[in-house]
């Protein structure tokens, strides 16, 4: 995952034990200030795709929430943008652990309203 989302960077490492290792914007030529002025290389799939593959992920486009499983990771867009620029955890129970950019990360119902923002999601092949 990008850098920024530490959370769920932490998550899989300390309580999935996968440590997951993707580079962070700066060292993709990115700086974090550039970040912050155009939030379009947050999650950028093109950007990171290769490096999602290596850390053995596969990338999908759900449907409904029935295709999510447990630990999966959607990459969304912003209400206003339509670029990918946070991402949450699938929780058990229909729950996700939403990192939402700029704001204080929440465990919240993954709801169908949420599916017009996502982008792409990601499962590790241990939980496939």
């Amino acid at each position: 995952f990008p850098s920024h989302d530490t959370l769920l960077l932490e998550f899989y490492k300390n309580e999935l034990n996968l440590d997951i290792k993707i580079n962070s914007p700066k060292r993709n030529g990115v700086s974090y200030e550039d970040l912050m002025k155009n939030q379009d290389h947050f999650w950028d799939l093109d950007r990171y795709r290769e490096e999602f593959i290596q850390n053995n992920f596969e990338i999908f486009h759900p449907k409904t929430i029935k295709h999510l499983k447990p630990y999966d990771i959607i990459v969304m867009s912003g209400l206003d943008r339509g670029s990918p620029i946070h991402g949450a955890m699938v929780l058990e129970n229909d729950l996700m652990l939403h990192q939402r950019f700029n704001f204080i990360s929440t465990i919240e119902s993954l709801r169908d309203g949420y599916f017009r923002f996502i982008k792409y999601c990601l499962r590790h092949e241990k939980f496939r």
